[in-house]
């Protein structure tokens, strides 16, 4: 069976290589986007424990295209039917003499016409059928995930500039921690920390509801055998999360109750790290950026004593971090860097070594 899931862009190969994990394979990889192939029961599996893709898509038809009756040709001669109602969502990349309104409502009369148990409901429909123009391919497929993945649900207290938990799995991914002590001296709600404990514990996606449970093929046994394959590993990794602000570590505290990680937060500023912990393996953080909070000038000089205090105190140790400006390359070894699209901002991530 033909999946496709979206990811932020820049962390194809991250998802890439989580999703092998998972047992997928046949890959091709696009901007956002990685397409391949798994079992007819993959989609429970991906959507549960997959924590660096945002979406998980059946896709029932990828072809080549001219116009729009070839749109309604190939999803008339496509294997997708199903009974309820159902919206339709268009992504179009190229240049085109039509619209995505147009192709939603050219999708719409298709299915209509081959699915007789269905309706169309645009606000919240059973069944979110999305496709995608991408210049002169077509894809047409089923959403199973619904809201985006990287809103896993144990977040209950936000930060004004909180981290995408895609993002977080993925940096600590880029990181290689296995085992070692693992920090964030910029912890804000707890979202790295919070990652990191899942990642070494396998924990899945439980905190949150899917599309597929509304979808006619929708197999209970199937599901609830899904979940029981899980196995949590034992042992506790030594993961530590600092913040300067005493209200951002209940925070985090709270969100790391709820996602039943065993961590440990605390105050203290990152210029200060050595005072709260030493022999760190692994830095992985979020700093501030200067542009939604703070002034330029002020992040900068946090960026220079932050670095000094890593210089002097933390010789050795791997740092992911990431953020849109460069000054940490001139400070450290950059074992790799990866530009990413971060909503409307453009930011870097950066392997380092201090």
């Amino acid at each position: 069976m033909l999946y496709l899931s979206t990811t932020m862009k820049g962390l194809e190969d991250i998802a890439m290589n989580e999703l092998k994990t998972l047992g997928a394979k046949d890959f091709k990889i696009m901007e956002g986007k990685i397409i391949y192939h798994g079992n007819e029961h993959f989609f429970y599996r991906a959507n549960y424990l997959a924590k660096t893709i945002n979406r998980v898509v059946i896709i029932f038809s990828m072809e080549n295209f001219e116009n729009l009756k070839d749109i309604k040709r190939i999803v008339l001669n496509s294997d997708l039917c199903f009974k309820g109602t159902f919206g339709v969502t268009t992504e179009r990349h190229g240049k085109h003499n039509f619209t995505s309104i147009d192709v939603n409502a050219i999708i719409g009369e298709a299915l209509l016409q081959k699915c007789p148990d269905t309706k169309v409901k645009l606000d919240d429909p059973d069944v979110r059928v999305l496709a995608w123009i991408l210049d002169s391919l077509f894809l047409l497929g089923i959403d199973t995930t619904g809201i985006s993945l990287h809103r896993r649900g144990y977040r209950i207290k936000k930060h004004p500039t909180s981290l995408n938990s895609v993002i977080a799995a993925s940096m600590i991914r880029i990181s290689g921690w296995r085992k070692g002590i693992l920090v964030d001296p910029f912890c804000g709600s707890g979202t790295i920390p919070i990652e990191a404990y899942h990642a070494f514990k396998g924990i899945p996606n439980m905190w949150r509801d899917f599309a597929f449970k509304r979808i006619s093929f929708f197999d209970e046994e199937r599901w609830e055998k899904t979940k029981r394959s899980v196995k949590i590993k034992r042992g506790e990794p030594d993961v530590y999360g600092f913040d300067s602000e005493k209200k951002y570590i209940q925070n985090a505290m709270e969100n790391v109750s709820r996602a039943n990680a065993k961590i440990i937060c605390g105050k203290g500023r990152a210029e200060e790290l050595h005072k709260n912990i030493r022999n760190v393996d692994y830095i992985v953080t979020n700093p501030p950026y200067g542009l939604r909070m703070g002034n330029r000038k002020k992040i900068f000089k946090l960026y220079e004593d932050f670095a000094r205090e890593l210089e002097e105190n933390f010789s050795g140790t791997i740092m992911v971090v990431i953020t849109p400006h460069k000054k940490f390359e001139y400070y450290f070894d950059v074992l790799e860097m990866r530009n990413v699209l971060y909503g409307e901002l453009k930011a870097r991530i950066y392997k380092l070594k201090i």
